[in-house]
């Protein structure tokens, strides 16, 4: 199936040629739109792979404009096609994070180009996306209570199997029943070592204790912050009783 390219162009000429070279190019071309708000009150109808977007445009709002609101509302790839070329219109156009800034005359091997290596990365992100998603579900919606913890034992986050097990519990330390469960926790996370699965007792928002398996492992959070993820089953263990 062809890309779906939506062109935001207020020069009928020059659109109509950009979209011919589009159409040679495989490309298939779902609407010309001279001001930008007609584009955004029609793009959840065509829904485009990419768009080309000028930055003078017909109508109160500019191409960057449009673009941040493309950017926000849908993630959808752009690319900025533009006779401008100074300082303070690049620098407001790096705010939304264009797939390309393209001057006009454009050379159709650079576009075409940009055209592919951006319809690419729009495919390689939302695969990402959908693997963040995957993961927090599966993270979120686990039955044993998981929690992301800080070198200092502060619980940076946690799933709604811990929210219900300790609500109000902001430390790992003040999650675990016995000093010394913390304290060799606490001597595993500053070594970087792994730990457990170690059976503990642990702390119930109600007051009661609770048997569960506890174990934690080193990870890099994607800002290089050093963390632990430490999951707790809560159930039998060497016979005990459920809570």
């Amino acid at each position: 199936m062809s890309a779906r390219i939506a062109l935001c162009e207020d020069e009928r000429i020059v659109a109509l040629d950009i979209k011919a070279f589009l159409q040679r190019s495989g490309y298939e071309v779902p609407g010309i739109y001279a001001a930008a708000e007609d584009l955004i009150d029609e793009v959840e109808t065509i829904r485009p792979d990419l768009v080309l977007m000028d930055i003078h445009l017909q109508g109160e709002m500019d191409g960057i404009e449009a673009a941040a609101i493309l950017l926000k509302r849908w993630t959808i790839p752009l690319i900025l096609l533009t006779a401008f070329a100074d300082g303070p219109t690049i620098e407001r156009a790096k705010l939304t994070h264009p797939y390309a800034y393209i001057l006009k005359p454009y050379d159709e091997r650079e576009l075409k180009t940009a055209i592919s290596i951006g319809l690419y990365r729009a495919t390689m992100e939302r695969r990402l996306r959908r693997s963040e998603e995957r993961y927090r579900g599966l993270f979120e919606d686990g039955i044993a209570a998981t929690m992301l913890v800080g070198g200092d034992g502060a619980i940076l986050e946690s799933n709604r199997a811990f929210s219900r097990l300790a609500p109000d519990v902001g430390a790992i330390q003040d999650f675990l029943h016995d000093a010394g469960d913390a304290t060799a926790l606490a001597e595993a996370m500053r070594n970087g070592r792994t730990y457990g699965p170690s059976e503990i007792r642990v702390k119930r928002s109600d007051g009661r204790e609770a048997w569960a398996l506890l174990s934690a492992a080193p990870m890099e959070l994607p800002d290089g912050t050093e963390a632990y993820q430490c999951q707790a089953e809560i159930g039998r263990a060497s016979g005990r009783e459920r809570v």
